[in-house]
């Protein structure tokens, strides 16, 4: 069916409103349609009244008229009401700001990274934010948050980070402060830092560029 096929329907009274509003909402663009029906309209209207659009489209008096011709420009222009009032609708979802799949994703690290930061002591915040800042200028951290070196560093970085913030809760059997690992391998998208830990400790080996990870604790 086209437009003008449809716009007949409506002035012949084949449609409802609901069905004006069912056929422009599956429309692509609302306003196109409303191209064809103020063409259609201006066709039709050529020995009817004067409409004003300022507000509501209203028919103004006209003796000249019969009844049948009032019913028919009177449906006519409950049809351009309700496209006038969806076209509005749809230009204002259009000019709203659209959050892009990259958007989205700052958005996420954005959280993410807040989440992290709850896990740490208030008092302990502007100190851990140091360190993550060293650690990015280091070149161990990228903008999104990404750790850049291997899992073995990074078990060696997350284990002094938890121990300069307190993040652990309690001692272990040694009596040495528990490191908390758990907000690190969600920040970092990584897990098994613990066992990587202890399989380090257990070697006696120390990783490779551990002096960078010196130097962001200094």
């Amino acid at each position: 069916m086209t437009d003008k096929e449809f716009i007949s329907g409506i002035i012949d009274d084949t449609y409802s409103e609901n069905d004006i509003i069912k056929y422009c909402s599956g429309l692509y663009s609302v306003k196109a349609f409303w191209g064809v029906l103020m063409s259609e309209y201006s066709k039709f209207s050529d020995n009817c009244p004067v409409v004003s659009f300022e507000n509501n489209a209203t028919i103004t008096s006209n003796d000249n008229l019969t009844i049948e011709q009032k019913r028919r420009l009177g449906r006519l222009l409950v049809a351009i009401n309700i496209v006038e009032e969806m076209m509005q609708q749809q230009s204002n979802v259009e000019t709203q700001p659209q959050i892009t799949p990259k958007k989205k994703q700052q958005n996420n690290e954005i959280g993410t990274f807040q989440e992290f930061l709850n896990k740490v002591p208030e008092c302990k915040r502007d100190k851990a934010q140091k360190y993550l800042n060293k650690a990015i200028e280091l070149g161990l951290i990228d903008n999104n948050y990404k750790w850049t070196e291997g899992k073995e560093l990074l078990s060696w970085f997350v284990s002094e980070f938890s121990l300069k913030c307190n993040m652990g809760k309690g001692v272990n059997s040694n009596g040495q402060p528990r490191t908390s690992w758990q907000p690190f391998e969600t920040l970092f998208k990584i897990t098994g830092l613990r066992s990587n830990f202890n399989d380090t400790q257990k070697t006696g080996r120390t990783p490779t560029k551990k002096e960078l990870i010196d130097s962001v604790f200094v």
